[in-house]
């Protein structure tokens, strides 16, 4: 498989993810799974754009996935422990 297309592959099943983290879906792992973990999806992330001669559309998903995961662990920091929207103090 080319690298081009392993990152796509990659990058695909790392949307898929997103997409359950983003609706705060516990079946992909426990919350105290590192699978449940932010950081932990960065890295994967990351890794892609390590790929040999990766190209700019790969780049620009990578980007956008990146900034999907920002905006979980901002909101997951507006959020107390019960999943509800903190009270502004």
């Amino acid at each position: 498989m080319s690298p081009h297309l392993q990152a796509q592959k990659e990058l695909d099943h790392l949307k898929s993810i997103i997409f359950y983290l983003e609706r705060g879906r516990s079946e992909i792992a426990a919350p105290t799974s590192a699978v449940a973990e932010i950081d932990y999806w960065r890295r994967r992330i990351r890794a892609v754009l390590m790929f040999p001669n990766t190209p700019r559309q790969i780049t620009d998903q990578a980007s956008a996935l990146l900034a999907r995961l920002d905006r979980i662990t901002a909101a997951k920091r507006e959020c107390d422990g019960s999943g509800h929207i903190k009270a502004a103090a």
